[in-house]
């Protein structure tokens, strides 16, 4: 079909009885390219030559914008959705995010998009055994933001899962050192709590030392 622009696109319809009597018909329609893919559906319950004519209008509505390319503030947007039903999910998007983020900004807004984003990552990576891959994004992390203390406190978990007890012991120290430097609203993580620095608790002396962080 053609929409209002006389842009291209395809569609398909299905139609399927329901108790009573009543007849459902959807409508769906989808355009695409190697970038965008796009889709909509309508339906309607009743049937009937009003509804059916009502529901072919809606299809000419279908008009999507196949330039479009997805901003940091989008990435981020689904991101943290994604992320609150499972870690991983939210991953690839809170990547997306920073691929759209230039490494030279100075804008607070993009900075603290960055800094939850990198954190994120880090954190769902380990999560998922991921280690190699969780202390990468910290590392980086550091090297465009080296004030920001939980990149360092992601280290510090990446070393405990590793059994690296000095390198966790400089990192927690880098990352409380820095912790004026949270975001607003946001504390470090107390290590005598977290999963990753409890498996060194076993050192009686780096456990001395991680007892007198706050």
């Amino acid at each position: 079909m053609k929409d209002a622009h006389g842009e291209t696109f395809s569609n398909a319809s299905q139609d399927y009885r329901l108790e009573g009597g009543k007849q459902n018909h959807d409508v769906f329609a989808f355009a695409g390219n190697a970038k965008i893919c796009a889709e909509v559906h309508a339906s309607t319950m009743t049937g009937g030559p009003e509804q059916e004519k009502r529901l072919a209008e809606a299809l000419t509505l279908f008009a999507p914008d196949l330039s479009y390319r997805p901003t940091s503030s989008d990435y981020f947007t689904l991101a943290t959705v994604f992320y609150q039903q499972s870690p991983m999910m939210g991953a690839p998007f809170y990547e997306g995010a920073l691929k759209t983020i230039p490494t030279d900004t100075t804008d607070p807004d993009l900075i603290t998009r960055r800094r939850i984003a990198t954190d994120q990552i880090a954190i769902a990576l380990g999560m998922n055994g991921n280690i190699k891959g969780s202390r990468s994004y910290a590392e980086r992390g550091i090297k465009l933001d080296p004030t920001y203390p939980l990149n360092y406190y992601n280290l510090a978990c990446a070393d405990a899962e590793e059994g690296k007890v000095k390198d966790a012991r400089v990192h927690l120290q880098q990352a409380f050192d820095r912790k004026a430097n949270t975001i607003p609203g946001e504390s470090l993580p107390d290590p005598t709590k977290n999963d990753s620095i409890l498996k060194l608790k076993m050192d009686k002396y780096f456990w001395a030392f991680v007892q007198t962080l706050h």
